[in-house]
């Protein structure tokens, strides 16, 4: 029988097997990978910022803007985080608090490489995000 992976890799495999399934739109198979996750003492800002963006596909804003101030407590400078914290106040009319939360992201991009990739975005730059910011602060 061949050895157990280290618990690193194991965390990778169930977060990208999370990420997958909600991908798919299987939102409770990956809250479940995710409730697994975060039982442990490995917290990691991107399980919560999965468990937001799952939250906020479901239309639970509450419990999206929840998970996703989670997220930027393990890492205030969670670019993705704080933009779709951005976004859900945004469209709860909370226009004060998205404001806020675009200009902590814009902050954290000036940080980047402006051709730098941002972590589980699907391949968006940071250039592009802070585009897309700049129009959302305007």
């Amino acid at each position: 029988m061949p050895p157990l992976p280290p618990a690193i890799e194991t965390h990778a495999f169930n977060y990208q097997t999370a990420t997958e399934y909600a991908g798919r739109g299987e939102f409770d198979k990956a809250i479940e990978i995710l409730d697994n996750l975060i039982s442990g003492e490995d917290l990691k800002p991107e399980f919560f910022y999965l468990y937001g963006t799952i939250y906020s596909e479901m239309g639970k804003n509450r419990e999206a803007a929840d998970m996703l101030k989670k997220a930027l407590y393990l890492d205030p400078g969670n670019v993705l985080s704080s933009f779709l914290l951005g976004n859900i106040y945004k469209n709860d009319g909370k226009n004060e608090q998205a404001k806020k939360f675009f200009a902590n992201a814009y902050e954290s991009l000036t940080l980047l490489d402006p051709g730098s990739e941002i972590d589980d975005s699907g391949g968006l730059t940071a250039a592009r995000l802070a585009e897309v910011i700049k129009a959302n602060l305007s």
